[in-house]
């Protein structure tokens, strides 16, 4: 017979451990892309799981500074397929590779790749959607350290690959290439620093929420070309990882392609959608991330 305290408490835990599972899976949902690969505690130690040492974190990619010094430009990237020892590793999901892709390339996540020994001494491009950057470029440093000898980073991914209409297999609307942003993902993008982030001034507003944003008059040619020639003046000539532009509504294609001209080889990023509906994303998110950081930590196994 258990006792009233003892009853409580078996409740209280079975909320609580309820109220974990649901805010991961809300988090499994609506995470950003960069986000994804965190993994929920799961409070079960496998016998044959792996020793968490100093050296395992070290090997993660995230664990290194992103190398933008990696970026590789399209054009570039197009004069060299067909060389020996070129190989394009597109990182991108299966159904999206299938979709659209460039010929020959390779269909595997970073974390395959690092096991690929035999591509040590070969020339390494790694080629994702143009969304979630960072993550690649870490990824560049990190495979470099490892071994491999030349690793570089497509220039805004396969999305930028499409706009300048270099040649692959498949076609890029199958594979839900595009420029836009959702709250999530503009979220994502405004953590990375080397992204250079300007805000039109219908929407200003945004500012309080987009702290590192730059206002700027209207989102013309002429705007974006001189606050990108700024931006490299006050960084040594460095290109930013690429553009993210809060606009008061979406653009026409034929602007869009005008303003990728005025900024190339940067790429493009924009966000059109509401205020209402990034401050909305935040509060909902921060909820979720509050419930996790009240749930069960991960913690190493034998403990």
């Amino acid at each position: 017979m258990l006792k009233p305290l003892t009853k409580k408490l078996l409740i209280l835990g079975t909320l609580l451990g309820c109220t974990v599972v649901s805010a991961q899976n809300q988090v499994g949902a609506g995470m950003p892309e960069a986000l994804k690969d965190i993994k929920p505690a799961s409070g079960v130690c496998r016998r044959d799981a792996p020793e968490q040492t100093s050296n395992t974190a070290q090997t993660s990619s995230m664990a290194w500074a992103p190398d933008l010094s990696c970026a590789l430009d399209g054009s570039e990237l197009a004069r060299m397929l067909g060389q020996p020892g070129v190989v394009v590793v597109d990182t991108r999901t299966s159904q999206s590779f299938n979709a659209f892709r460039i010929a020959d390339a390779l269909n595997l996540d970073v974390a395959n790749l690092r096991q690929k020994t035999f591509l040590y001494d070969k020339t390494v491009i790694l080629a994702g959607s143009g969304k979630g950057e960072r993550e690649l470029y870490s990824a560049c440093a990190a495979l470099k350290a490892q071994g491999f000898k030349r690793v570089s980073v497509l220039r805004g991914g396969m999305a930028a690959w499409a706009a300048q209409g270099l040649p692959a297999l498949g076609r890029a609307s199958d594979a839900g290439l595009m420029e836009g942003l959702s709250s999530a993902e503009l979220w994502v993008e405004s953590q990375f620093d080397a992204n250079l982030l300007l805000i039109v001034r219908e929407r200003v507003d945004m500012l309080s929420q987009l702290k590192s944003g730059v206002e700027i008059v209207s989102a013309s040619p002429e705007a974006l070309s001189s606050m990108l020639a700024r931006y490299r003046k006050a960084n040594r000539n460095a290109l930013p990882a690429a553009l993210l532009l809060v606009a008061a509504a979406p653009l026409p294609a034929e602007d869009l392609q005008k303003l990728r001209q005025a900024i190339k080889p940067v790429p493009l990023l924009m966000y059109a959608d509401k205020t209402e509906a990034y401050v909305r994303y935040l509060k909902q998110q921060q909820a979720v991330w509050a419930a996790q950081a009240l749930g069960p930590k991960q913690l190493g196994c034998g403990l």
